[in-house]
């Protein structure tokens, strides 16, 4: 029993002594390790602080703070193309405005000041921003200049030959900075929205017709920059007369929101006529309607002026393409208000890629038509790739059909093929298109 005893004792005392060799060896190594971090630590600082070292940005300061440790002078400058920096030889002047004891612009080269990045919105400051699209960013020891939204266009460093890491930094810090200005940022845009609702508000009481009794409109002020005949646009106002005696004009402010409006007679898209229709009666009527009450409306005619010559360009765009063969029906008649002699064309394209267009143009007018075939390609290279030029396009023909009231028809019209390809060394050139043909017929024409 007394052996027994002795032996736990021993195994006891070993166990302890084991423990306490391995708690020496722990603090040791612990102790160790505290060591080299306090020096790695100590290193890291000395190098960031002669801008050496792996520097590191801290997206929570802002740059309005770490640019006031800058002092206005003149620094080296040190062009950087995204993989290589190297000094260039001129020097930038920077100078800065602080207001308590933070910066709030930067001016370089006399210039225009840099200013920060959302004036007016944030006090966080990313970047500093030029009129243009350069930004400017700071460490302690060195700046750099960038465009682009998140700093991904390096343009050069400022007091420092810098590295790709350095220009990674700054990719990195423009972006994670921002979640400093997200509140800011919502709230402005809160209030920015509030503002324009609020003004929205004010002009819908001053400008809008909703709401209130309107007793007529009257369309006025039509006009056109330069004729109102086809591919021409043209303008008009309109005039709201209220109870009171007061009147609303889009003319002044009135909301155009307020009417309907709709063309008669005639295709106009964007205030442009179209040449998908003839004109009815030679005017287009239009027609405006309050929305608030459609017993209230206006019409007004624009009348028609056809005094202007019209071109139809109708020849091939691609290389050694022909062009399509046309057939013109043409009448005369008088114009249903001034009485002038017009003539009536209805453009169309044989092959049915396009649909046909109609026209009118005085009889005194020319219509020019151009179905001009493409040119061939010019072949170039060389090996595998030379060769004869490529074959031209041919012209399109044009067929006329006159109606017997047609006494005078003015047209126009170019029908060339197009040139064929030069071929390289040796090769002959493409062959040229053939001219279209022109040919006119009387007979009745219905439309």
């Amino acid at each position: 029993m007394k052996l027994i005893n002795l032996f736990k004792t021993m195994t006891f005392v070993v166990i302890i002594l084991c423990a306490i060799g391995i708690s020496n060896d722990l603090n040791a190594q612990t102790l160790q390790q505290r060591l080299a971090n306090k020096l790695a630590k100590k290193i890291e600082a000395k190098q960031a602080k002669n801008g050496k070292g792996p520097f590191k940005f801290d997206p929570n300061v802002s740059q309005s703070v770490t640019a006031a440790e800058w002092e206005d002078g003149t620094y080296d400058i040190y062009d950087f193309n995204g993989d290589a920096c190297n000094k260039s030889g001129g020097k930038t002047t920077l100078k800065f405005i602080k207001k308590d004891g933070k910066v709030v612009s930067v001016s370089k080269d006399d210039s225009a000041p840099y200013v920060a990045d959302q004036e007016g919105i944030s006090e966080f400051v990313r970047y500093f921003r030029s009129e243009g699209d350069y930004k400017i960013i700071f460490t302690k020891k060195w700046a750099f200049i960038f465009t682009g939204e998140e700093g991904e266009k390096g343009k050069y460093f400022i007091e420092k030959l810098g590295r790709y890491a350095d220009a990674k930094m700054v990719e990195e810090y423009v972006k994670n900075a921002k979640v400093n200005q997200a509140a800011d940022i919502e709230a402005y845009e809160k209030n920015q929205a509030a503002l324009a609702s609020k003004k929205a508000e004010e002009q819908k009481a001053i400008w809008s017709i909703e709401g209130k009794k309107v007793t007529k409109i009257v369309i006025t002020d039509i006009k056109a920059p330069y004729s109102f005949g086809y591919y021409r646009p043209f303008s008009f106002q309109v005039t709201a007369t209220l109870a009171d005696g007061k009147t609303i004009s889009t003319k002044d402010g009135g909301f155009w929101s307020d009417y309907t409006i709709n063309y008669k007679n005639g295709d106009v898209s964007n205030g442009t006529v179209q040449d998908t229709k003839f004109i009815t009666g030679d005017k287009i009527v239009v027609e405006v309607k309050s929305k608030f009450d459609g017993s209230i409306k206006a019409t007004a005619d624009v009348v028609m002026d056809y005094s202007e010559t019209l071109t139809f360009s109708n020849q091939s765009n691609n290389w050694g393409e022909s062009a399509f063969n046309y057939r013109l029906e043409v009448k005369e008649r008088p114009h249903a208000v001034t009485g002038k002699p017009v003539i009536m064309i209805k453009s169309i394209d044989l092959s049915g890629y396009a649909k046909p267009k109609y026209v009118i143009i005085d009889a005194t007018k020319t219509l020019n038509i151009n179905t001009n075939g493409a040119n061939g390609y010019k072949t170039v290279g060389t090996g595998n790739s030379t060769g004869p030029g490529a074959n031209a396009g041919d012209g399109g023909n044009i067929t006329v059909i006159k109606d017997p009231s047609v006494k005078n028809f003015n047209i126009n019209y170019t029908m060339d093929g197009g040139t064929g390809g030069a071929g390289t060394a040796g090769y002959n050139r493409g062959r040229d298109g053939r001219d279209g043909v022109y040919k006119e017929e009387v007979r009745k024409v219905s439309f």
